[in-house]
C-alpha cells in the first residue's frame, strides 16, 4: 500500500471515528466528567389523574370572546418557558374568511374561562381596537419560533 493510499485510509478512518463519537485509541481525547450531562432522574408513572382537568387540546382553535360576547378571535398557539409555564397565548384576530387576519399575543391570565349554557366560554378583557393596534407575530418554520412580523 502506498503512503498516499495509507494517508487517505487513515483520514477516512479518523473522520468516521470522530463522526460516530468514538475516541479510538485516544485520538479524539475524552470528555471530562464535568463535560457530561447528568442523566435525567427517573420518573414514576402516575397511578391517578388530578380530579379537575383542563385539556390543552380543548383550547387549541377555541373561540375567544370579548366581555360583550362578541367573538374577537381564536387561540392559535401557546408559548411555554423552560419551566413549562404558559407565558403567552397567540390569538388569531381580525379578518373575514381568512383575509386580513393577524396573530397577536396576550398573557394567559388575561383569558378567563367561565361557564355559559353548560359550556366553557373563553373571554378576554380587550377591545377590538387594542387587538387591531397590537403588534403582529408570525411563525417561523425554520426556527420553530414565533417572531415579530416585519413591517
Amino acid at each position: 500500500m502506498s503512503i498516499k493510499t495509507f494517508s487517505i485510509a487513515l483520514a477516512i478512518a479518523l473522520a468516521v471515528a470522530l463522526a460516530s463519537g468514538l475516541a479510538g485509541a485516544g485520538l479524539a481525547g475524552t470528555a471530562s466528567d464535568t463535560d457530561r450531562a447528568a442523566p435525567p432522574a427517573a420518573v414514576a408513572p402516575m397511578t391517578n389523574l388530578p380530579g379537575k382537568q383542563s385539556l390543552i387540546s380543548s383550547y387549541y382553535k377555541a373561540k375567544v370572546y370579548d366581555e360583550g360576547h362578541y367573538k374577537v378571535g381564536e387561540i392559535k398557539d401557546m408559548l411555554f418557558d423552560q419551566k413549562g409555564t404558559i407565558t403567552a397565548v397567540l390569538l388569531s384576530v381580525g379578518g373575514f374568511l381568512g383575509t386580513g387576519e393577524k396573530d397577536v399575543a396576550v398573557p394567559l391570565d388575561s383569558i378567563k374561562v367561565s361557564q355559559r349554557n353548560g359550556k366553557s366560554w373563553l373571554s378576554v378583557h380587550v377591545t377590538k381596537e387594542a387587538l387591531r393596534d397590537a403588534p403582529a407575530y408570525v411563525y417561523d418554520f425554520r426556527t420553530a419560533q414565533w417572531q415579530p412580523k416585519a413591517g
